[in-house]
C-alpha cells in the first residue's frame, strides 16, 4: 500500500491533488486546519482509496509539526506534497510579527521539517513543494502587497 501525505488538503490545490491521487492501492494522509472542509475531502476520496487518514495540525507551530510527524507514524511515505501555505494580503507596514511568524512557519519551516524527517526514509524520494499563493494585486519582492 502506497502512503501519500498532502498538507493543505482541505481545499484548492491540495484538495485537487488528493482527488487526483486517490486510488485503491493508496492510503492518503490528508492534513489541514479546517476540520469541516478536511472531513468533506476525506469523504469525497474515501470510496476510491485504500485508506484515508485525517490529520489536523497547525503548521505554524513547530510542536504541532512534530505532532503531525508522530501521527504519520514510522512507515515510510511514497510521496510528500508540501502544499499548505499562508499569504498575508495587506500593506507591508501593517503585517504583524505574529502574522510574519505564521507565514514563515507554514511556508518555510514546516516544509523543511517535514522533508528533513520523511525524505531519508522514502524508498524513492518524491517530494513536492507548492509555493504559497500570490495575492491578486501587485506585491513587493518579499510577497507582501505594496503599501
Amino acid at each position: 500500500m502506497k502512503r501519500y501525505l498532502i498538507t493543505g488538503a482541505s481545499r484548492g490545490i491540495g484538495r485537487a491533488i488528493a482527488e487526483e491521487l486517490a486510488a485503491e492501492d493508496v492510503t492518503l494522509l490528508l492534513h489541514g486546519r479546517d476540520t469541516v472542509a478536511l472531513e468533506e475531502v476525506c469523504k469525497a476520496v474515501k470510496p476510491r482509496c485504500g485508506g484515508v487518514i485525517r490529520l489536523i495540525h497547525d503548521l505554524a507551530v513547530n510542536s504541532s509539526v512534530s505532532d503531525l510527524i508522530a501521527a504519520v507514524g514510522k512507515d515510510p511515505l511514497d510521496l510528500l506534497v508540501n502544499n499548505a501555505g499562508v499569504a498575508v494580503v495587506k500593506p507591508f507596514g501593517e503585517i504583524t510579527s505574529i502574522e510574519w511568524d505564521q507565514t514563515v512557519g507554514v511556508n518555510i519551516t514546516a516544509p523543511f521539517m517535514l522533508t528533513q524527517h520523511f525524505a531519508p526514509k522514502m524508498h524513492r524520494v518524491r517530494v513536492s513543494l507548492i509555493s504559497f499563493r500570490s495575492p491578486p494585486r501587485p506585491v513587493s519582492p518579499i510577497g507582501a502587497p505594496i503599501a
